[in-house]
């Protein structure tokens, strides 16, 4: 009704700040996707709106493990996110990375005939030139970054001597969310938050634990990661020496992805809303708290609210029902009070990755 002021903008959805630009504007499946998928038990191309540089797979009917695919890795190799393993060379898996998609094998813990799968899917850029690597004192020996998208992927051998590493992540902004996992040896997957109370916390992603608290300071070098490097300790109490270790880290980029953690308030319908700044497609989310799991939701399983059919990062258990969680404009709304997602006065960390930017999104 009335002109805004000069120098001013009228209050509403259409003159927010768009997301990326160009082709990709406000359009999160440029860099991310989640699918649903029937296996056929034959090989088959995936198609996206982009290649997929790292996958993460799930059988919903259970017993399958939950597999890491990467462009690092290459294909026919994989890592089970849910177990304490390390790479495994399995034909007929993801048989080739391509630009706009991937292809599939015969394997049946990702393709077996009339099973229902989910796959999880990043575009972590283009491969980085390791000689441009150095600024830390430790040098990937690859690496692929998508700065955009806000990820990079990174192996870095531990070496025999350097015990404080770090290195040049190349996201040109500070971390808030990394996955660490052993290539080499079998490991436990510990998981970095920026949303962490001190530096010495740590979660792992392939069990149930409670925020963990090195007492020798030896996780995450015992310093806080910055713009351009990641710190992590080899050799001694941390990882050993001579070992392949592979970092997904990721930096929010505001309207596509979001990780931090959200405290309950116990209430039964009214439960907290943790604002994303946009429509999620994809949330995960785990309680500080010994024998709770990391629950996984998706908007490509459940295209209409409450969301409420869990997946599990730790446990390949399969697809159960679980709490009310609403996927809305701007974040997440709970309207549950179990101990699961909302405790009063509990803390809950996530992450979280965008169907819809704020300006776009719609009503479910």
């Amino acid at each position: 009704k009335y002109t805004p002021p000069t120098g001013f903008k009228a209050l509403c959805t259409q003159n927010l700040d768009d997301l990326f630009s160009g082709d990709e504007v406000n359009s999160p499946n440029k860099y991310f996707d989640v699918r649903t998928y029937t296996g056929t038990g034959a090989s088959r191309d995936f198609k996206f709106n982009f290649g997929p540089d790292l996958i993460w797979t799930f059988f919903e009917g259970g017993s399958g493990s939950h597999r890491i695919y990467d462009q690092i890795m290459g294909a026919g190799k994989h890592i089970p996110l849910d177990s304490y393993s390390t790479t495994t060379t399995e034909a007929n898996n993801i048989t080739a990375f391509n630009s706009d998609g991937y292809t599939m094998g015969t394997n049946g813990d990702i393709n077996s005939s009339g099973g229902a799968f989910v796959s999880v899917n990043w575009d972590a850029g283009t491969a980085a030139n390791t000689s441009n690597l150095d600024t830390g004192n430790v040098t990937p020996t690859a690496q692929w970054v998508n700065a955009t998208a806000g990820l990079s992927i990174s192996k870095v051998n531990t070496g025999s001597s350097v015990t404080a590493a770090n290195f040049a992540h190349n996201l040109g902004a500070k971390p808030h969310f990394v996955i660490v996992i052993n290539g080499t040896s079998a490991s436990h997957k510990y998981v970095y938050y920026d949303a962490f109370s001190a530096i010495n916390n740590y979660l792992i992603i392939n069990i149930a634990n409670d925020v963990g608290v090195n007492s020798s300071n030896k996780v995450w070098g015992n310093t806080q990661p910055t713009n351009t490097l990641f710190y992590d300790t080899f050799g001694d109490t941390h990882w050993d020496f001579n070992k392949d270790m592979i970092y997904y880290i990721w930096t929010e980029i505001p309207g596509f992805s979001k990780f931090g953690k959200y405290t309950g308030n116990g209430h039964d319908t009214h439960g907290p809303m943790v604002n994303l700044g946009f429509k999620p497609k994809w949330f995960m989310y785990k309680k500080d708290e010994d024998s709770k799991n990391w629950y996984i939701l998706d908007a490509a399983r459940e295209q209409v609210n409450p969301m409420d059919d869990a997946l599990y990062a730790n446990d390949n258990a399969a697809e159960s029902s679980q709490e009310d969680v609403f996927f809305v404009s701007n974040g997440v709304k709970i309207a549950s009070n179990n101990s699961t997602i909302n405790t009063d006065g509990a803390d809950y960390y996530y992450a979280a990755f965008a169907d819809h930017p704020f300006k776009t999104a719609r009503a479910k």
